[in-house]
């Protein structure tokens, strides 16, 4: 009875082993599936986007004084959006790129007051439309850094996104300093 039930047990363990192989190879492939779906609409929804990018960065210019300041602050604001819908296409990319351990940090030394700012510049008309203040508090010795300088950027504006995006009044501040050798972003 004892051999009986031994045997019958690793027949069972076998079998559950099968399963949880196939379960393995499942799981692989569908994340193979995600990570080409991801790819392919990133790629469909960037082409369109990038036309609308350009011809609104270029429209806003107002070359040929056509729009008047409220069509300008208009064309602002759709090529804000864009850019921004540009970023979370590149976040679900990069999500998927750390799932599948192929995230590459490229550190090199940049100036982050020019980084910073740019961000910053990116989100000033978002903020003044909900009529929120804004403030960065940065420590004066952050000058230039040693780091992945698009990686960072990614960091400082999902922070400002979704400080945009739930603040309904008040103000938005964003702190960064050095702590113990790290840079320190809230």
């Amino acid at each position: 009875v004892l051999s009986n039930s031994l045997n019958q047990m690793q027949m069972d363990l076998k079998i559950r082993n099968e399963r949880l192989v196939q379960q393995k190879e499942e799981l692989e492939e569908t994340q193979k599936y995600k990570d080409s779906f991801f790819a392919n609409m990133s790629h469909e929804l960037r082409t369109p986007l990038n036309s609308i990018n350009i011809l609104s960065s270029l429209m806003m210019k107002n070359k040929n004084g056509k729009f008047d300041e409220k069509e300008v602050k208009s064309l602002e604001i759709i090529n804000d959006c864009g850019n921004n819908l540009a970023l979370l296409i590149s976040d679900i990319l990069d999500i998927s790129k750390i799932e599948a351990k192929e995230m590459v940090i490229e550190a090199f030394l940049f100036d982050f007051d020019t980084s910073i700012n740019k961000i910053i510049d990116m989100f000033l008309v978002q903020i003044e439309k909900k009529n929120l203040s804004f403030e960065l508090k940065k420590e004066k010795n952050i000058g230039t850094i040693f780091n992945d300088e698009k990686l960072i950027g990614q960091i400082i504006i999902n922070l400002l996104s979704n400080a945009i995006k739930f603040t309904h009044e008040g103000k938005i501040e964003l702190s960064i300093s050095e702590k113990d050798g790290f840079l320190e972003i809230i």
